[in-house]
């Protein structure tokens, strides 16, 4: 019936209480699991200088795919 299952993830707890519920689900249908984190919005680049809000951009999307690939390692 399922072959993906969307979890958004804010990196609160309240939010991680959805991956047992999805892992459920993935198991009983086969589906495969997909973490979604969305960055929060940056500095306009003309408040801060480009190469700034580049940097941020960076860090703020390692930062967020340090924690998907945390859960998704407690997920296996």
């Amino acid at each position: 019936m399922y072959k993906r299952i969307l979890v958004p993830l804010d990196g609160s707890k309240l939010a991680e209480q959805a991956l047992s519920h999805a892992a459920a689900h993935a198991g009983q249908f086969g589906a495969e699991i997909v973490l979604l984190k969305v960055l929060g919005p940056l500095p306009e680049p003309s408040m801060a200088g480009r190469s700034v809000v580049r940097s941020a951009e960076a860090v703020s999307a390692q930062i967020a795919q340090d924690y998907l690939e945390d859960v998704a390692a407690e997920l296996r």
